[in-house]
């Protein structure tokens, strides 16, 4: 089905059937519901209603597709079945304005070698992303090419990624998420396979981006990009089991904490920053976490009131520091917190108002890089702090 070169359509489309459609030579050949054209030329100035479906949409190439168009309100819903065999479940591109959520809800399932879910060149799309079914993809849920998204990315229903990442926003694309978190990963007891990355700008009063209630996440979290939040900026947290690493190598502000992992049973992969973390209270956190294989570590810069703070955790792994800490207190471990392989520091450690490390009785030791650097000591269980 494909609607084009039409100025005003209105009244929405709804599939409750099957649509299944080959591949071809033609470009339009292989998407099953095509809303625009391949050029500016031929497109849909206006569209009101939105899409529904609660059938089946069989493609070889795209689900549904709504490329190029001044405006498009109403939204894309499925609760059916969208399988794609190559491009992707839904697209929106090159649209100027998209008012309305995409939603995958219910029994919904898109299933695809591609993207699930993308939106390409769009520079208001209001209303967010939302995934409560299943999503089993090369790519989940993707924005690009200059896509600014007011609203959310949710997630709380399996999400499978088995080529490229599950969440990814580019350099050139941004989240407002004003009084919502961002991108929220909130799985309630479900699996997540695949990686979440950050390239561009997420923006919110609460979290940033905040991953919570998982049995299972396979993949690592990253952001290259910048993160503003009120609350904090990344967050792990209620996680039973976890492969892969938390990293920052871009720009966090945050009110509370920048990156911070806690309540997770077992951890394989390190919490690492090596970009620019300015918090209210720990530039890093890790709380309660059993990692079992891999670091805790700063190559970047931590401005905060404790610049990395280690609580109730064991970290089969080491502790380092080798950028810049400035902050009230600089390295603090309690909480029967163990390190098997010590704390490291070869960068700078600023403490303006405590001690540059504190810990309560746990054994570790701090290795000495340099016999004249006098922030290298060996510290057990007769130290004490400063």
């Amino acid at each position: 089905m494909n609607v084009q070169t039409t100025t005003v359509f209105s009244g929405g489309i709804t599939n409750s059937g099957t649509i299944s459609v080959a591949g071809g030579a033609s470009p339009g050949f292989g998407r099953a519901l095509w809303l625009g054209t391949s050029s500016p030329g031929g497109a849909i100035s206006t569209f009101s209603g939105g899409i529904t479906n609660t059938g089946a949409i069989l493609a070889q190439k795209t689900g549904i597709l709504v490329k190029y168009g001044d405006t498009f309100n109403g939204g894309i819903s499925n609760s059916g079945t969208i399988s794609s065999a190559s491009v992707a479940g839904i697209v929106a591109a090159n649209v100027t304005t998209f008012a309305g959520a995409i939603s995958n809800t219910g029994n919904g399932q898109i299933l695809t070698a591609g993207s699930a879910i993308k939106i390409s060149g769009i520079p208001n799309f209001l209303g967010g992303i939302t995934n409560s079914a299943t999503i089993s993809a090369g790519s989940g849920i993707v924005a690009s090419s200059g896509s600014t998204i007011t609203g959310s990315i949710a997630d709380s229903g399996p999400l499978v990624a088995t080529s490229g990442p599950a969440i990814s926003i580019d350099s050139t694309s941004k989240i407002i998420g004003g009084t919502k978190t961002a991108i929220l990963i909130n799985g309630v007891g479900s699996t997540f396979t695949g990686n979440v990355t950050n390239a561009g700008v997420l923006s919110s009063n609460l979290a940033a981006l905040s991953i919570l209630d998982l049995s299972t996440f396979s993949g690592s979290i990253s952001s290259s990009g910048t993160i503003s939040a009120g609350g904090t900026g990344l967050s792990v947290s209620n996680v039973t089991s976890m492969t892969g690493n938390v990293g920052n190598s871009g720009t966090i502000s945050a009110g509370n904490i920048g990156l911070s992992v806690s309540n997770v049973t077992s951890m394989t992969g390190g919490v690492v920053n090596s970009g620019t973390i300015t918090a209210g209270a720990a530039g890093v956190n890790v709380t309660n976490v059993n990692i079992a294989s891999g670091v805790v570590s700063n190559a970047g810069t931590i401005s905060a009131k404790t610049g990395i703070n280690i609580a109730g955790s064991s970290i089969n792994g080491f502790v380092s520091n080798f950028g810049l800490i400035s902050a009230g207190s600089g390295i603090i471990v309690s909480n029967n917190s163990t390190i098997t392989n010590g704390i490291t520091d070869t960068g700078q450690i600023l403490a303006t108002s405590g001690p540059g490390q504190q810990h309560d009785h746990q054994r570790y030791h701090r290795h000495r890089p340099d016999p004249g650097d006098v922030r290298s000591r060996h510290l057990d269980r007769q130290d004490q702090p400063g």
